[in-house]
């Protein structure tokens, strides 16, 4: 028989129950994921179009200078085939010139949303892979309490014991806490020591913890006190202690707005804010963009600083997890700003699904602050996410000790989705060099 007296249970018994069992189930996960004795390594090997991309040459091109011996690619040698480690690009890159020209100071570039769930870290980690891949030396910075970025780029086993590096050995003063407080703390170390190498050469990172929200209540309480550096200051203060070793610096914020968060935003020169194409999303973005302007209003309305302080940056607005197309060229010629949503017919809106007309929508109000290209909803996102890892990571050849292949999805599914993040990574490179030409 049904019984409806179900007890309520103590909240400490709850939390402990449940954080044991979790646990254990994303131990288990990350066990299939990835061996715990070994240390993360890069076999994916990319194909001649990404080689091609990157120097911007036609693959005929890149298969006639690896064939003459210029170029390098091992698979040629041993497989008659054109597949590129990532050793390999960056040689290849150097030899042909074609690292990127940088400037004396990095380009900050920050990852920000209010709603979670939009694709802020699948952003961050792919974007700091296509950057390192196209010769950056780029810098990861994961402040999310979560600590997603970190879990995806962690170069050691998460399984690991804490005296071996694991990530349940991450503390505060691991993380961008260090770099942040202005406690003369014993165990604050200093920013070398906080910045940890990935399985990506390049590409260096800085990780989370889930105690790191405890500065939000530090910085607040330093800017209330006078003669004390202002929150908002913390980031763009220290951006000099990475010239000479970092090109791109890249912020993973948390999904909502803090000290934190505004910090990282005050020393943007990027701003990109992932959302999707859905009515509910474009109400969340309404929602974080007024929110960011009454923060900022009332900073300067109480004269904490003056208009000329505030932050300058490039605005990027990035459709993710969509699926679909633009709306055919005939309705997007249709009337200008307010008057396009007037002269949408039902035949219009019925060309395609709700992503589509909820973009080509954002596409035609915000056109100047749009990423031009979405990133596209695809297993091969999923797949990275359950492996702990960036989509550029997955490697579909690859077979685990029993010859079972570890990773589900087709070679065609895993290029439409790397596609997507190479035509973004494209896009925010050449922001990156346009920023570098002026000399910001």
């Amino acid at each position: 028989m049904y019984n409806n007296k179900t007890p309520k249970m103590n909240a400490l018994d709850y939390f402990s129950e449940v954080k044991l069992e979790v646990k254990n189930m994303v131990r288990n996960l990350q066990l299939k994921a990835q061996r715990p004795e070994k240390q993360r390594v890069i076999t994916r090997k990319f194909p001649l179009d990404f080689q091609a991309h990157l120097l911007g040459m036609s693959t005929k091109r890149i298969r006639d200078l690896v064939k003459g011996g210029t170029l390098q690619c091992r698979s040629y040698i041993e497989s008659n085939s054109f597949k590129f480690s990532q050793e390999e690009i960056y040689h290849n890159l150097e030899i042909r010139d074609s690292l990127p020209k940088t400037g004396s100071r990095p380009t900050v570039i920050v990852i920000s949303q209010y709603k979670g769930g939009v694709g802020k870290t699948t952003a961050t980690t792919n974007l700091g892979v296509y950057l390192a891949l196209s010769g950056y030396r780029v810098q990861v910075i994961d402040i999310d309490p979560q600590g997603t970025a970190t879990e995806q780029l962690w170069k050691n086993s998460p399984l690991a014991t804490k005296s071996s590096q694991g990530l349940d050995g991450i503390n505060l003063e691991d993380t961008i806490y260090s770099f942040l407080t202005s406690k003369n703390n014993s165990n604050k170390k200093d920013l070398r020591d906080t910045i940890v190498d990935t399985a990506w050469n390049n590409l260096k990172l800085i990780p989370s913890c889930v105690m790191l929200d405890s500065i939000n209540i530090e910085m607040s309480i330093d800017s209330s006190q006078r003669n004390r550096e202002a929150y908002w200051d913390r980031f763009k203060n220290r951006m000099h202690e990475f010239e000479g070793s970092t090109d791109v610096i890249i912020i993973d914020s948390a999904p909502n707005i803090n000290p934190l968060n505004l910090s990282a935003l005050f020393a943007a020169d990027i701003l990109i804010m992932p959302m999707m194409a859905s009515m509910p999303d474009v109400s969340s973005f309404y929602q974080y963009v007024s929110h960011m302007e009454s923060a900022i209003s009332s900073m300067v309305e109480s004269r904490l600083i003056t208009k000329a302080r505030l932050p300058h940056f490039i605005p990027r607005i990035l459709i993710s997890n969509y699926e679909g197309t633009l709306l055919e060229d005939s309705v997007e010629s249709k009337g200008k700003e307010s008057s396009f949503l007037k002269n949408l017919t039902a035949k219009d809106k019925g060309l395609a699904n709700k992503d589509t007309y909820i973009r080509t929508i954002l596409l035609k109000m915000l056109s100047k602050y749009m990423i031009k290209k979405p990133i596209v909803r695809s297993d091969a996102i999923k797949e990275s996410a359950n492996n702990f890892m960036p989509v550029f990571e997955i490697d579909t050849s690859f077979k685990d000790n029993e010859g079972q292949k570890k990773f589900t999805i087709t070679n065609k599914t895993l290029k439409r989705c790397e596609d997507s993040f190479i035509s973004f990574g494209h896009e925010i490179k050449t922001l990156i060099n346009s920023l570098n030409k002026q000399g910001i």
